[in-house]
């Protein structure tokens, strides 16, 4: 018990700084869907957390601490659970079957990389698992069976890690659930785990006399399983098709992964809110997209660099030759006829909704009785959380389906259902460009060379560069580049000058009679040519050279030329480089070199302003508000605020910009809504001497001032330690007028603390260790009350009285070392004027 403590507790602890930021992003900024519940928000929070380390370490161990949770996986009560053994001339018998429909697709050892039929692992049991519901519906067929595939990226998980699921099924279903444990990867890549679907498939057809079991009508058999699984049952009753074995009754598939090519952007663009791998669903490190996208652009077809020998294996369960082949891909196939009735279920944020979508549609499309249900803002294998009211709609659904096609049931024959489905359960129909030109990237790598080039920047994208479609001389003189490879040879000083150019010539289409030095006067237009700026620095920053070769002279020299809104327009562009370096973990640091560079640009730019009159910089450049989006009525932020908003520290600790904070902290800027800059200069130098009456000296001006704020807050928190002090070292029977005093100081102080919520938003508030001080702190000051409050007037003995006094001094002398320590920091000034 000890250790299982202690493991547990090795694993939690470091998550705790996660939990407290999800739940202070969760209350704060809201869910990252908008029907996300607080418990699937730290649920999805955590999984990402496990998955981002399975990711980073060596299989051996991800698949030992998926043992270790296999062990604390219980039989549900409501269940019973059988143990069987599915004996070695099934899987020889299907090895028959695959050996041959995979020559037909040309599939041997060579391109598998193994020898699959004589895995040694294959002369082993291969166990499976009976469950059946102890409590049984009048709808209950002793004969209905699923044989279930569990998920788990084939290389981790078992039948113990979902009995839940199977279980559920069984219940729901009417129905027995035969679920086996096949042979895992890296140790037995495919076709070893569709040998093993294929093998259990005909032992529930033909099982051995010996067992008791009776045979199964395929009628009566649905095949089923979630993620890496779900795929499996595809490619399981596509190997059933093709072998000319009795088709099953239907098949069932959650969030399926059909398609381990990486060609649908869903991969990419829901990585935010799902669980899976950020950077592409890739595993163990082997190769990621990005690695594909910096080969690619040496490349041309996709064929070649699917098949390229510098490319390793981007997944564990089959090599990259056959990863278009129809059984380790179901998505690739072209002709779905002939197959059973599917029921795919999938959740609009997780990262294989499209190829869950695309493979309905193509299934609608070939005739097969299809039905696709994908569920609002639900995340990978969403059913398996119950506690989610579309998870119970999904498992009711696949429930009733399952009735529906085996023996008995109504049947599903000439029906089609392409819906969405609400979080109140409500279906709409799906849209027919639910994913757009998906046949222009099925069976291609990454989805193909052209989107392989969002990946990897360094690659010219008209579609990502220019929104126009329109190429600049830029993007033309890259093209003129290339050598017959397809590599670039441009040098900083050659990529410099097409920043420049790239940059003139978009100004330029913008500007009135094309006269660059003409800056546009409006900052919305300005900030409309943000992205173009924005992708023109995207492609020319790589991940090495010296800023200094970059931000040139002459590149800051022209940007200022753009005019003084071009220095919001280059933080925006910081903003959004963090902003997509937070959601692409395999281009982080790229992003993030990109955000420093141009920070240097902008704080550059700034030195020019300010070389030609400092006053108006401060003004117009620096302080000046700018509208983030192209509507009036949109909360105006000028640059100071967005750089400490995104935390832009390169630009920030540039001198003129700290010249320009301290102006701002010493009250000689302040923000006004009566002139049309929205900010005036005041100085309070010399107000002393020309004010005698101290009610004149402290006008509301003066009061705005950062430093008189906290020079006042210290003052006040002054008063309250030395009557704090006082209290605590009188310690009187009565309460005195000062204990009073201190007490409405500390309603003031609590007073104080709402209103930073309100101003700052919770985040802000809680963000800081000095409001949850302040929050112990005022919670003490509240006991200590209602301690001193009940002695006086609540009770009349005098011995219980005098106790709840004690109690209560005692509780407020604790508070002194926080009291002190928040002296020392108010007196630290600047450091926390914002405070």
């Amino acid at each position: 018990m000890a250790t299982k403590l202690v493991g547990f507790l090795r694993t939690m602890v470091p998550k705790v700084p996660l939990l407290i930021t999800t739940t202070v992003t969760h209350y704060s900024y809201g869910p990252t869907k908008p029907s996300w519940p607080y418990r699937l928000s730290i649920i999805v929070a955590l999984l990402q957390s496990f998955v981002a380390h399975l990711n980073n370490v060596p299989v051996r161990e991800s698949q030992n601490m998926s043992r270790i949770s296999e062990e604390h996986a219980p039989i549900d009560p409501g269940a019973i659970a059988t143990e069987a053994t599915v004996p070695k001339h099934y899987r020889d018998k299907a090895a028959e079957h695959l050996d041959h429909i995979l020559g037909l697709q040309g599939v041997d050892a060579a391109k598998l990389g193994w020898d699959w039929k004589n895995d040694p692992r294959a002369e082993e049991p291969l166990l499976g698992e009976w469950t059946e519901a102890k409590e049984k519906d009048e709808k209950h067929s002793a004969g209905r069976t699923v044989l279930y595939l569990h998920g788990g990226g084939y290389f981790l998980c078992s039948i113990r890690t979902h009995r839940w699921a199977t279980w559920n099924m069984a219940r729901r279903g009417g129905a027995r659930v035969f679920s086996i444990d096949y042979r895992l990867a890296p140790d037995s890549p495919f076709p070893a785990a569709l040998q093993d679907a294929v093998a259990a498939y005909l032992y529930l057809l033909h099982p051995p006399a010996d067992s008791g079991a009776s045979p199964v009508d395929p009628k009566d058999i649905v095949i089923m399983g979630d993620s890496a699984g779900g795929g499996l049952a595809f490619a399981t009753v596509l190997a059933i098709r093709d072998a000319g074995l009795p088709m099953p009754a239907g098949v069932v598939g959650w969030s399926p992964w059909l398609d381990l090519l990486h060609s649908m952007p869903s991969l990419l663009s829901n990585a935010r809110s799902d669980y899976l791998p950020a950077e592409g669903f890739t595993q163990g490190g082997q190769g990621s997209l990005l690695k594909l996208a910096k080969l690619a652009a040496t490349l041309n077809p996709d064929d070649v660099l699917l098949h390229h020998p510098e490319l390793p294996d981007i997944q564990y369960y089959a090599s990259n030759a056959v990863l278009d082949c129809t059984y380790v891909s179901p998505l690739v196939t072209k002709n779905l006829e002939g197959l059973c009735p599917m029921q795919v279920i999938a959740g609009d944020g997780e990262m294989l909704r499209d190829e869950a979508i695309v493979f309905a549609k193509k299934g609608a499309d070939s005739a097969v009785d299809v039905h696709l249900a994908v569920y609002d803002d639900m995340p990978h294998v969403f059913p398996m959380f119950g506690f989610l009211s579309s998870a119970e709609d999904a498992m009711q659904q696949s429930g009733e389906f399952i009735r529906q096609v085996t023996v008995g049931g109504e049947g599903v024959a000439g029906s089609k259902s392409l819906v969405r489905v609400d979080v109140n359960g409500k279906r709409r129909p799906l849209e027919d460009d639910a994913v757009a030109a998906w046949e222009t990237r099925v069976g291609k790598l990454g989805g193909g060379h052209d989107v392989l080039q969002r990946l990897n920047l360094d690659i010219p994208s008209m579609a990502e560069h220019d929104h126009s479609h329109e190429q600049t001389p830029l993007l033309q003189d890259q093209d003129n580049d290339q050598d017959q490879d397809g590599h670039h040879h441009l040098s900083h000083q050659e990529r410099t000058q097409n920043l420049v150019e790239g940059i003139r010539n978009v100004f330029e289409n913008q500007i009135p009679n094309g006269h660059h030095t003409t800056p546009p006067s409006s900052p919305k237009k300005i900030h409309a040519l943000v992205p173009r700026l924005f992708s023109l620095i995207n492609s020319l920053v790589d991940s090495e050279g010296v800023e200094d070769d970059i931000i040139t002279n002459e590149v800051v020299e022209f940007l200022a030329s753009l005019g003084k809104e071009v220095v919001y327009g280059l933080l925006r562009c910081v903003e959004t480089f963090l902003d997509e370096g937070e959601h692409d973990v395999g281009r982080k640091r790229l992003l993030e070199r990109r955000a420093v560079v141009t920070q240097i640009a902008a704080a550059a730019v700034v030195k020019v302003f300010v070389k030609k009159d400092m006053m108006a910089t401060y003004c117009h450049v620096l302080t000046r508000p700018y509208f983030a989006v192209d509507e009036e009525s949109n909360t105006a932020e000028n640059a100071i605020e967005i750089a400490i908003r995104v935390h832009a520290t390169d630009f920030l600790a540039d001198v003129e910009v700290q010249r320009c904070v301290q102006a701002l902290w010493n009250g000689l800027i302040l923000q006004t809504e009566d002139d049309e800059c929205r900010v005036r200069f005041v100085e309070y130098s010399g107000v002393r001497r020309s004010r005698h009456n101290l009610w004149e000296w402290i006008d509301v001006g003066r009061l705005n001032v950062p430093k008189y704020q906290n020079n006042m807050r210290i003052a006040m928190f002054i008063v309250f330690l030395i009557l704090y002090t006082y209290i605590v070292n009188d310690r009187t029977v009565n309460p005195t007028t000062a204990e009073w005093a201190l007490y409405v100081v500390v309603c003031g102080y609590i007073f104080e603390e709402f209103r930073l919520i309100f101003e700052g938003g919770t985040a802000f508030f809680l963000g800081s260790i000095w409001h949850w001080i302040n929050i112990f702190s005022y919670s003490v000051f509240i006991v200590c009350f209602a301690l001193r409050f009940t002695a006086h007037y609540l009770i009349n003995d005098e011995e219980v009285s005098k106790s709840y006094s004690n109690m209560s001094y005692d509780l407020m002398a604790l508070l002194a070392v926080f009291l002190w320590v928040k002296t020392l920091s108010l007196l630290d000034g600047m450091q926390y004027f914002g405070m």
